[in-house]
């Protein structure tokens, strides 16, 4: 199974692995959407083996902008992926503060570069 979603109180989490690519795009929007409904605290955990492309990185960062209009957590937590480090490169996602659309969330990146 390349999805598990647990479900403890205010808090959902949804670990993925596998192909997440443009084909699953509505798969991953639809688990996102019940996730948010269900919670106040959503974790996106992506495991290996994980294959992404930029329809994923846009379906997680409007998510994201979602869960901050709703006054809501969404966060992800990568283990570390060469794979996707290097895709989230290429897709121009890579950053080295935090969410600009996030006021606050000025907090430097691990391991990010600066310009």
């Amino acid at each position: 199974m390349d999805v598990e979603v647990v479900q403890s109180g205010e808090t959902y989490v949804l670990k993925l692995k596998g192909k997440w690519t443009i084909e699953r795009v509505q798969e991953l929007r639809d688990l996102l959407i019940e996730a948010m409904q269900g919670s106040g605290h959503v974790i996106v955990e992506m495991e290996e083996p994980l294959e992404v492309d930029l329809a994923y990185l846009q379906v997680l960062c409007s998510a994201h902008r979602s869960a901050l209009k709703l006054g809501k957590q969404m966060v992800l937590h990568c283990k570390k992926s060469p794979g996707f480090g290097q895709e989230v490169s290429d897709a121009g996602f890579a950053q080295t503060l935090g969410c600009l659309q996030h006021p606050g969330d000025n907090r430097p990146r691990k391991g990010a570069r600066k310009s």
